[in-house]
């Protein structure tokens, strides 16, 4: 069989999302790097788009003290190093608000959050004082191992995630979305995240493409499951630019490197469900490999997490 084969199916009769619920805050991760900067304009691009507020979060990273001459050390001056990166965070804030042309008051607000230690704790105190729907980071480059600013893995940013995780290349610019794709392993707990990418693809009014990937060696067991799936996605999900298509490959990872080539879509979106310590070890979860290779925006769902937009 064809490697790229594939087939398309358009649920008929859907309706129009009515009540659309707003994304009440996006944060965007900085050190500012070139790459954490480009992720920065795109989560306020985004903010304009789904009506959302902005939070700049830089996570500094410093030790508990600094050698000076003579082998003696210093304790560091923390309050001096949080006001400088406050300092830095609201100058570029204020950059994005009047390079897009807006006064200060104008839609999105914008604020800045400062923390010393990880990313990861930053993220979970951002989420317990504010309500925090989508974080946006930046990808540094290809290889190996793709890292983020900070130093840290996609890996380890991924597994530790308690909110969807918008990854970006540093070479992609904000477009409004025309066709967002949703890779599912046919799993019935998939459709709180299906539902909230119709509600992030009507504020575009753009078409949500929910993929499966059919793997080489599949047996005709798969089709009675994917005819069960397209049922519950009519009458589950109400949007009406809503698409099924399944994708012929030989691993999932291709098949989702030729979405993401030939299909047309600006924004690939996934669950992560981590494997077992040894398997995540030597081989990690889809969403992990898919950071590394993906030239698309990339938005990781944390499993078990309900929606983007709330």
């Amino acid at each position: 069989m064809n490697l790229d084969a594939y087939m398309v199916v358009q649920l008929p009769g859907q309706r129009k999302l009515i009540n659309i619920r707003i994304m009440k805050t996006i944060l965007a991760l900085t050190d500012f790097s070139e790459s954490a900067e480009n992720a920065s304009r795109y989560a306020y691009e985004l903010a304009k788009r789904v009506k959302a507020h902005l939070m700049l979060c830089n996570a500094i990273t410093v030790p508990l003290s600094q050698p000076i001459p003579g082998g003696m050390v210093w304790p560091m001056d923390y309050d001096s190093v949080i006001s400088k990166s406050k300092r830095a965070l609201k100058d570029f804030a204020h950059l994005i608000v009047y390079s897009n042309g807006l006064p200060d008051k104008a839609f999105p607000k914008v604020s800045v959050k400062v923390k010393v230690g990880d990313i990861s704790d930053l993220v979970r105190e951002a989420i317990l004082t504010t309500e925090v729907n989508l974080a946006v980071m930046g990808l540094s480059g290809a290889g190996d191992m793709r890292r983020f600013f900070l130093g840290s893995s996609t890996r380890d940013m991924i597994d530790a995630a308690q909110l969807p995780l918008m990854l970006l290349p540093k070479t992609v610019k904000f477009s409004p979305f025309a066709k967002i794709a949703f890779a599912t392993d046919l799993s019935i707990a998939d459709f709180e995240a299906i539902q909230s990418l119709a509600v992030l693809a009507s504020a575009s009014n753009a078409e949500l493409l929910v993929v499966h990937v059919v793997e080489n060696g599949m047996g005709p067991e798969r089709t009675g499951k994917i005819n069960d799936f397209i049922a519950r996605l009519k009458t589950d999900i109400n949007y009406d630019k809503i698409y099924y298509k399944n994708v012929y490959n030989k691993d999932v990872e291709g098949g989702l490197e030729w979405l993401s080539e030939h299909g047309q879509i600006d924004c690939l979106s996934m669950i992560h469900r981590p494997h077992d310590f040894l398997d995540g070890v030597l081989k990690g979860s889809h969403s992990q490999k898919m950071a590394r290779l993906t030239e698309l925006p990339l938005l990781v769902f944390p499993q078990g997490h309900k929606d983007v937009i709330s």
